[in-house]
C-alpha cells in the first residue's frame, strides 16, 4: 500500500469523525448560536421612570442617578463607533418576558431553570413562568436601564409564591452552566443527591457568549458578626462543608470560579427580616464573600439619603443602590392570579390608582397603564442590585473608554498596580460615585460603601475628588486565580476524545491494510509456478 493512500484514507476517515463527533455529542441541554444584534436607535424609552419618582428636587430616580445623561451618551458612542454587546446573568425566580421592556433583551436559546433540580431543567425548562414576580421585577430594572446591545440571560434557581430554593445544588449548576456558556464548553451538571451525573452533560461548545456579570438578587439568612455560633454556621458556608459522603461547595468557591472567568458577582446585601436588630451588622451569602460586588440600599423618599431600614450593613458593602418602592415590570404569573386574590386594597398617588392584592400570604403592589401593560412595585436589596449592575453593563458596553484616563480617573490610586486597574473589582467601582458629603463618609463606610450610583460623572469625565481618593483592594481573594468547581469543567474534553478516536482510527486503517498487504504477499507466494523437484 502507497503511503499516500494511506495518508489520504487516514484525512477522510478524520474529517468524518470530527464531523460525526460534532453532530452525535450527547447534549443533555440542547443549545444553538444566535447573532446578537445590536438595532440603532435615537431615543430610549423608560418605562417605569414615570413612576419612580422618589422626591429628589422633583427628578425620576433614573435622572438622580445619571442614568438618562449616560444612556444618551452611549447612544451617541453608538451612532458613531458602534457599542459592545455585553450579556448579564440574573440568576432568579425566573422571567416573564412578555412585558415591552424585554422585547429583543432576553436571550431565550440559553434561558435555563434549575430550580427543581438538573433532570426535572431539562425535561421541564419553566425558566419563563414566574410565579412570585421576583425575577421578572429584578430584570424589569435593569433592562429598563440599558441600550439594546446589553441582553439578559434567565437562570432560575428559586420557584412559587414563596420564592424558595427547592434543590439544594441549584446555585452551583446555575454556576457551572453559565461559566460553560462564557468559555464555550462542556461541563457535568450536579444530580439531586449532589453528584456530578455523566448523563447531565451541558454542552455549550462554541457558544462563548459574553457574560461580563450575574446579578444575583438572593442571600441567605442573615449571619450576626457578634453572634459566634452564626460567625461559626457563615464559615461553613462560606468555605463548604462535607456532609453524609456529599460535599457542599462553599459560596466562595462558586464567588473565586466567577472572577477567575471575568464574570463580576453583583450581590444583593440582604434584608432585615421581622423584628432583628437594625443596630447589628449582619452578613449574608453569597454578598459577603470575598470579590463580591455587594449593594445595600438606600432611601431617598425624603428627600434625603438614608439607609433604608430592611438593609444589612456591614463591611462588605461596596456601594449603595435606591430600594425603596421601586415600580418595574410585572409577572403575567402575578397578574393571572389578581382575579382570584383574597383580598385587594385602592390606593392612589399623584400618578393615578393602584392596588395591593393579597394571596396565600403574598401581597402585591400593581398597578397598569393605558396600554393594559401591568407594573409591580417592591423594595429591598434585590431591587438596589440590578441599578448597581446595569451601569456596571452601561460601562462595559463602551468600546471608545478603556483606561482610567478615559474615564477622566487621572488620580486613580491603585497603590501602585495600575496594571490591574482593568480587573473587574476596579471596574465595578466606576459605577460608585463618592458624594460623601452628604451621603456618609470619606473613603468607605458600613452602610453605603464607596458610593452612591452617578454615572452622569463618567459620561462628563468630571468624578468627584472622594472617589479619585479611593484605595481598593485589587484581588481581596487571593485564591480565586487557582480555584475551580469541583470537576465541572471538561475543557478541551471533546478534543482528547477526538485524538483518541483518530488514534484507534488510525490504528485500525493500518492493521487493516497490514492485513491485507500479508494476504496479498500470501496469494502472490502461493500462485508462483513451481520449480521442478529432484528425487
Amino acid at each position: 500500500m502507497k503511503f499516500r493512500n494511506f495518508a489520504n484514507k487516514f484525512l477522510l476517515i478524520a474529517l468524518l469523525v470530527v464531523l460525526s463527533l460534532g453532530q452525535t455529542a450527547v447534549q443533555a441541554v440542547a443549545l444553538s448560536v444566535h447573532a446578537l444584534d445590536v438595532p440603532n436607535e435615537s431615543a430610549k424609552t423608560y418605562y417605569f421612570d414615570y413612576f419612580n419618582y422618589q422626591g429628589i428636587a422633583d427628578q425620576s430616580v433614573y435622572e438622580s442617578l445619571g442614568i438618562k445623561v449616560y444612556n444618551d451618551y452611549l447612544s451617541a458612542v453608538q451612532a458613531e463607533r458602534g457599542l459592545k454587546n455585553v450579556v448579564i446573568a440574573v440568576i432568579d425566580s425566573g422571567l416573564n418576558p412578555n412585558h415591552p421592556v424585554f422585547e429583543n433583551r432576553i436571550l431565550e436559546n440559553y434561558a435555563m431553570d434549575f430550580s427543581r433540580g438538573g433532570t426535572m431543567s431539562i425535561i421541564a425548562n419553566h425558566w419563563n413562568v414566574d410565579s412570585n414576580g421576583h425575577g421578572t421585577h429584578v430584570a424589569g430594572i435593569l433592562a429598563d436601564l440599558t441600550l439594546n446591545n446589553v441582553k439578559i440571560l434567565p437562570i432560575k434557581i428559586m420557584d412559587g409564591i414563596t420564592n424558595s430554593v427547592i434543590d439544594d445544588f441549584a446555585l452551583e449548576n446555575a454556576i457551572r452552566y453559565l461559566v460553560a456558556l462564557k468559555r464555550g464548553i462542556s461541563v457535568k451538571l450536579l444530580n439531586e443527591d449532589g453528584f456530578e451525573d455523566a448523563s447531565l452533560v451541558c454542552n455549550a461548545e462554541r457558544a462563548q457568549l459574553n457574560i461580563v456579570a450575574v446579578n444575583m438578587s438572593l442571600g441567605t439568612s442573615g449571619f450576626n458578626v457578634n453572634n459566634e455560633e452564626h460567625m461559626q454556621d457563615f464559615k461553613r458556608l462560606k468555605d463548604g462543608y462535607t456532609e453524609n459522603r456529599v460535599h457542599y461547595t462553599g459560596y466562595q468557591d462558586y464567588i473565586d470560579i466567577l472572577i477567575k472567568y471575568n464574570v463580576l458577582p453583583i450581590v444583593a446585601a440582604g434584608n432585615i427580616e421581622g423584628s432583628e436588630n437594625k443596630r447589628n451588622t449582619y452578613y449574608s451569602l453569597p454578598g459577603a464573600c470575598d470579590g463580591t460586588l455587594a449593594v445595600s440600599a438606600y432611601d431617598n423618599t425624603e428627600m434625603d439619603y438614608a439607609l433604608a431600614d430592611f438593609s444589612y450593613h456591614n463591611d462588605r458593602i461596596s456601594l449603595a443602590a435606591p430600594g425603596v418602592n421601586i415600580w418595574s415590570a410585572c409577572s403575567q404569573n402575578i397578574i393571572n392570579l389578581l382575579d382570584t386574590a383574597g383580598s385587594v386594597e385602592e390606593y392612589h398617588d399623584e400618578f393615578g390608582y393602584y392596588y395591593k392584592y393579597s394571596y396565600r400570604g403574598k401581597s402585591w403592589y400593581v398597578r397598569k397603564d393605558a396600554g393594559n401593560v401591568y407594573y409591580l412595585c417592591e423594595q429591598g436589596t434585590s431591587m438596589a442590585t440590578p441599578f448597581v449592575t446595569a451601569c456596571y453593563a452601561m460601562l462595559m458596553s463602551d468600546v471608545s473608554k478603556t483606561t482610567k484616563e478615559d474615564f477622566g480617573l487621572t488620580n486613580w490610586d491603585t497603590k501602585g498596580e495600575d496594571k490591574y486597574f482593568m480587573t473587574i473589582q476596579h471596574k465595578a467601582l466606576l459605577a460608585a460615585a463618592a458624594t460623601y458629603a452628604d451621603k456618609g463618609k470619606a473613603g468607605h463606610d458600613d452602610y453605603f460603601g464607596y458610593g452612591v450610583l452617578s454615572m452622569a460623572a463618567f459620561a462628563a469625565d468630571e468624578i468627584s475628588e472622594p472617589l479619585l481618593d479611593i484605595e481598593y483592594e485589587v484581588a481581596p481573594s487571593t485564591t480565586y486565580q487557582d480555584k475551580d468547581l469541583t470537576g465541572p469543567i471538561e475543557e478541551d474534553a471533546d478534543w482528547r476524545r477526538v485524538c483518541w478516536i483518530l488514534f484507534f482510527a488510525g490504528f485500525l486503517i493500518w492493521g487493516i491494510s497490514y492485513f491485507r498487504s500479508y494476504l496479498n504477499r500470501r496469494k502472490m507466494h502461493n500462485d508462483e509456478p513451481k520449480q521442478p523437484t529432484f528425487e
